[in-house]
């Protein structure tokens, strides 16, 4: 019988240490174990008798296929919920423990997320294996609290729900419920509240406040959270997306007046051209030039948007959206990645719980014309 003297949660995030220690009492003299995960398999050699294996390096490879894009392209005037598979999944291990005339196997099923845990917020965690996680901030696991922008895309991420499970979201602000949703499928449910231009009678429910919509989710009629969203009527700005530490997206629209720089680089001269003075145009010519375009923005936000916007100066896969007004029907393609620097949270007016946070905006390299 193969046992386990450290074992995974129900899910593990996927870019910390996933850590197995186990150990066969019925082979003995054991001389290695084979793990066995996508085809793939790796060999540990035993230590006081006791295997250890660490799924973090092999989970990070392969739960990235896609290179973090989203590959979700919303439509309100279609459907408002949609089913992430690369968010969560689930993978089959096959362990064998081997001696050098017989062996004996076992098989497990290990959830991963695609996400990371900090050391500080993970301590203070009480119910790490809750059945259903808002992939929000929290420090509760009950209240969450987000800004949508109107006119431009945005989603938040439940997993958890399981297949042929019936819940609603209901508005305590107007009193009014979504009818009763059943989800049919297994993965991470994205609730977008805009698609940038489309509404639908079940998002007149979910935010039609302008200011705070109090919900609570309900599943198989047990109340499960708060998810306190403020809405934050039209404007212009520089609209960005990110891959946040849980795993899934986080939107935030910057101040519409914003400074934009051009940064120019000669490649090199060619040198070479020899005649008479009479005769020439130039001495020499420019192979050519690189250029690169930074854009550097503001925003005011709260002390409740800090645990929001923090996962943006750390975060892998940053986008901007290619429109700078609202109430553009979001396309393929239409955020562009951009990479983020010189970053800086500014209190600005503590006693009214407002701050000042400034960055700067590196966009994908100019097409230059070169000899």
């Amino acid at each position: 019988m193969i046992t386990f003297s450290k074992d995974l949660l129900t899910l593990n995030p996927a870019y910390n240490d996933s850590i197995i220690q186990f150990e066969s009492t019925t082979i003995t003299g054991a001389t290695r174990a084979m793990i066995t995960i996508e085809g793939m398999s790796f060999v540990s050699v035993p230590n006081n008798e006791k295997f250890t294996f660490n799924f973090k390096e092999i989970i990070k490879s392969i739960i990235n296929t896609n290179r973090l894009e989203d590959t979700i392209i919303p439509d309100l005037s279609d459907e408002f919920l949609y089913p992430d598979g690369n968010i969560v999944k689930t993978f089959q291990v096959d362990i064998t423990v081997f001696n050098l005339t017989s062996n004996e196997s076992i098989t497990k099923n290990y959830k991963f997320s695609r996400s990371v845990e900090q050391l500080m917020n993970y301590k203070r965690l009480i119910n790490i294996n809750a059945p259903i996680k808002i992939l929000l901030p929290t420090q509760n696991f009950i209240d969450y609290t987000v800004r949508v922008f109107e006119g431009y895309p945005f989603d938040f991420g439940i997993y958890g729900i399981g297949a042929w499970q019936t819940y609603y979201f209901k508005n305590l602000t107007t009193n009014q419920r979504t009818g009763d949703l059943v989800n049919n499928h297994n993965h991470v449910t994205r609730v977008f509240l805009s698609d940038g231009a489309n509404s639908t009678t079940e998002l007149d429910v979910l935010v039609q406040s302008s200011t705070l919509n109090k919900l609570e989710l309900w599943v198989d009629d047990n109340f499960t959270a708060n998810i306190n969203i403020l809405k934050m009527e039209s404007d212009c700005g520089i609209y960005l997306k990110w891959l946040n530490s849980r795993g899934s997206y986080s939107y935030w629209k910057f101040n519409s007046v914003y400074k934009s720089t051009i940064t120019p680089k000669t490649i090199d001269d060619f040198e070479g051209r020899y005649d008479n003075l009479q005769n020439l145009t130039a001495t020499s010519y420019l192979i050519g030039k690189t250029a690169t375009q930074t854009i550097a923005v503001e925003s005011n936000y709260t002390d409740d948007d800090a645990n929001y916007l923090a996962d943006l100066v750390t975060s892998p896969h940053v986008q901007m959206y290619s429109h700078t007004t609202p109430f553009n029907q979001q396309q393929e393609f239409d955020f562009i990645g951009v990479k983020v620097s010189d970053t800086a949270f500014i209190p600005l007016d503590t006693k009214r719980n407002k701050n000042k946070m400034k960055l700067t905006i590196t966009l994908p390299a100019l097409n230059t014309i070169t000899n």
